[in-house]
């Protein structure tokens, strides 16, 4: 997730930099941050927002810092991109880093209120959690099975 809004600008060192980074970042977020009690209220099972947000977040926080103005190209072609100087934080450019912080801010706004709005729609015609009764019995009580039955015939 993490190379994917950095993908075309930077180079192969950039490259590594985020992968390294993008191995502890989001490790940290998911068995570090969420483990805390402001984040144990969130129902987030498959760590999404660790995966996703964690990752994606930093590398185009990364943008900021790695990107080589010398990746962008018109592919097939000699020429550069015309306006387009997209050059991070080491190679000179530190508003770089203030733009790529400032986009993510808006991209974490958006979707935000965009989720909120979904959910209160989805809300309205289907309730989005189950009763704590059905919670606790689990699966069976939802699917009519049991999960990972070792040891005896599932249903």
């Amino acid at each position: 997730m993490a190379i994917t809004p950095a993908a075309g600008y930077v180079d192969g060192w950039g490259a590594i930099i985020i992968g390294i980074c993008a191995g502890i970042i989001p490790w940290l977020s998911m068995n570090k941050l969420q483990k805390t009690s402001l984040f144990m209220k969130v129902d987030d099972t498959l760590s999404v927002f660790s995966t996703h947000g964690v990752a994606g977040l930093t590398g185009g926080l990364l943008v900021g810092l790695l990107a080589n103005p010398d990746m962008l190209m018109y592919i097939g072609t000699d020429k550069e991109a015309p306006g387009v100087n997209i050059t991070g934080l080491l190679y000179g450019n530190p508003s770089q880093l203030w733009l790529q912080a400032l986009g993510a801010a808006f991209i974490i706004v958006y979707n935000a209120i965009a989720t909120f709005i979904i959910l209160k729609v989805i809300g309205f015609i289907v309730p989005l959690r189950m009763d704590e009764a059905t919670l606790k019995v689990g699966d069976d009580a939802v699917h009519g099975e049991t999960a990972y039955a070792i040891g005896v015939e599932g249903e």
